[in-house]
Parts: structure tokens; C-alpha cells; sequence
């Protein structure tokens, strides 16, 4: 029985034969097509090899034009904004929600089930197929100001290619996975906007974010970064902790380092979406599959 497959190394499109045991034992170790290109980009780490797929991406899906005059945000902002986030690796919007809105959006949320479950992590997830069913977290994630931001930040059409939303509980005893520092490697580029459903001070574990890092060479291996490396490595004025409001929405290049600070005192409650040119890693459900068509981000 022959498979069509995209062959990660060269992007191209090839039949090959199921029998040869290449594809049947990646597919069984990943899962899916997408997994196995996921998996290789993560291997990748030389940033020239990375342009190069990156171009590649930028050639095959074009540009598309938005309607930014129907954006919560301010037109003639776009750029300023798009230019922070390619030197800096971040930008913020501040506070876009009042607090009716976020309480609105609260209350939705607490209706949902979480994929973790609460008391055994730091952290609870809701689920993605929840939350796709929110009108306001949609409209936030397909604005077009947003969008226009990560076409000018990617070089190509930006594709809505992940969301989440989770609590982080205070009063846990240590810093797990994402709480320490780290740096994504979602796919060949990509950008995330974050929004803040809960006031963040110092004890609520602010997103912490270091500028500047996301064009370096420090730190490319995938692992965990402790604390004093970042505080040996890196000047302190350029690791900035987001302690900001509840409705407040930023934007990161999270292949920059940062991390999600344990909470202290105060549970945190964050909602994300990743935008990149294609999807990659676990297949989309049906739902969301349907959530991209309606917003012709991907054809």
C-alpha cells in the first residue's frame, strides 16, 4: 500500500512504498506527518539551515491583505509594534479587555474541564476544543491588526496554529517545565500573543521575558535554563518581568528565552495563540480544522 509523504528533509512530495519500514516506524513513534516535521525542525540548530527553511515557508504561502481598520488595536501602531517584536522579541498592547469583558470570559472558562488535573501540577489546562467554542477569544485571536503584526514579523500569510489557556496555582513547592527558562521551538518561526485574565504583580508569576535573545546563539540546545545563567549571561535591564493588568495582551517571539514565574501568592489564569506560516506538530482536531477555514488563515 503506497502513502503520500512529505519527506521533512527536502519538503517535497513523494509516494513511497509502506513496506520499506522507514515511514511505518515514524509514524508509529510521532503519529502523524506533521509530528515527524515537527520533530525535525526541533532538530535543526543552525540558525542559516533555519533561514533556509524559513524562506522556503514564506515562498509557499504568500502574503494576504487584512483589514486592519476593523482592529481593536490602532492602525498606524502596526509597525512600530512588528519592528519590537523582530528586535526585541516583544511587544505589548496593554490593556485591550476591560474588566467586564475578562470576568465575562471568566465565567465561560469555569464551565470548562481542565486536561490536568488541579492539585497533582502546578498548572490546569482547559482544553482546546473548549476553548475554540469562545466568540471573544476567536475575535481576539483572528484580529486582523494581530495578524497584520505576524504577517510583518513571519515574511508570510500567519496561520492560527495553536491556542491554550491554563491556570498556574501558587503555593506549590517548585518550578516545573515551563516556569523555568527556556526557549519554544513550535515551528521553523512563529510569534504567540498572550492575555492576561488575571492581575499579574510579582507574586502572581509574571511572564518573564529576556529581550534581545531570540537572534542569539546562546542557549539553542533544548533544555531548561536556571536562573543564574540567565542572570551570568545576560543583562538585567534586558529581562523583563510583564507584571501588568488583567485584559492586558502582549506578543512575544517565544523562541526568545522566557519563562511563566511560579506564582507566589496570587493563581494566574493566561490564555495564548501561536501564529506560524504552516502547522506542525499534533494533527488538529476537526473543530479546529473548521475554526481555520471559517478565518481563511489557512487554504
Amino acid at each position: 500500500m503506497d502513502l503520500l509523504y512529505i519527506d521533512p528533509m527536502t519538503e517535497s512530495t513523494s509516494i513511497i512504498n509502506r513496506t520499506t519500514g522507514f515511514l511505518t516506524r515514524r509514524i508509529k513513534k510521532y503519529n502523524s506527518v506533521t509530528n515527524i516535521r515537527y520533530e525535525f525542525q526541533r532538530s535543526v540548530q543552525s540558525p542559516e539551515k533555519r533561514e533556509q527553511y524559513i524562506q522556503k515557508q514564506i515562498n509557499r504561502v504568500g502574503q494576504a491583505n487584512f483589514n486592519t481598520s476593523k482592529s481593536f488595536l490602532d492602525p498606524s501602531s502596526l509597525q512600530g509594534h512588528a519592528e519590537a517584536l523582530k528586535t526585541e522579541g516583544m511587544t505589548s498592547f496593554g490593556k485591550v479587555l476591560d474588566d467586564e469583558q475578562v470576568e465575562k470570559l471568566k465565567e465561560q472558562l469555569s464551565k470548562f474541564s481542565f486536561y490536568d488535573k488541579p492539585g497533582e501540577t502546578n498548572t490546569a489546562r482547559y482544553k482546546q476544543k473548549d476553548l475554540l467554542t469562545v466568540d471573544a477569544l476567536r475575535d481576539i485571536a483572528t484580529d486582523p491588526g494581530i495578524l497584520e503584526i505576524a504577517q510583518q514579523f513571519l515574511g508570510g500569510k500567519p496561520a492560527v496554529s495553536g491556542i491554550a489557556s491554563w491556570w498556574s496555582y501558587a503555593n506549590c513547592e517548585e518550578a516545573q517545565n515551563a516556569q523555568l527558562y527556556h526557549r519554544d521551538y513550535d515551528n521553523w518561526k512563529f510569534c504567540k500573543i498572550f492575555l492576561y485574565l488575571t492581575d499579574v504583580d510579582e507574586g502572581s508569576g509574571p511572564t518573564t521575558y529576556v529581550k534581545n535573545t531570540s537572534n542569539l546563539p546562546t542557549f539553542r540546545d533544548i533544555r531548561r535554563i536556571m536562573d543564574h545563567e540567565v542572570a551570568e549571561t545576560f543583562p538585567a535591564e534586558d529581562v523583563v518581568k510583564l507584571t501588568c493588568p488583567k485584559g492586558t495582551v502582549f506578543m512575544a517571539d517565544t523562541y526568545g528565552i522566557h519563562k511563566g514565574q511560579l506564582p507566589e501568592k496570587n493563581d494566574r489564569l493566561i490564555f495564548f495563540v501561536l501564529y506560524a506560516m504552516e502547522p506542525m506538530g499534533p494533527e488538529p482536531n476537526s473543530l479546529y480544522k473548521d475554526f481555520i477555514a471559517q478565518n481563511r488563515l489557512i487554504k
